[in-house]
């Protein structure tokens, strides 16, 4: 995002830390911004492990998957 490149990486740093964070945008489904909201969590216990976010992602896909199936009807 322009926001971020602007920024030098002492200065990137500092506004993370200060809790800046890209905007996630609307039209993804629930249960990827879900995800990237957690795995941009301010609060280490509530990010999930990368176990834990291959088995959603490839849940998410898998779902996303029968949706273009059933609209496409492959």
């Amino acid at each position: 995002e322009e926001r971020f490149s602007a920024l030098g990486v002492a200065a990137l740093m500092t506004q993370i830390l200060g809790g800046l964070r890209p905007e996630i945008p609307d039209e993804l489904p629930i249960s990827l911004k879900s995800l990237i909201g957690e795995c941009l969590s301010h609060v280490p216990d509530v990010r999930p492990t990368f176990a834990e976010i291959e088995h959603r992602l490839i849940r998410i896909i898998c779902k996303l998957d029968e949706r273009v199936t059933t609209v496409v009807g492959v």
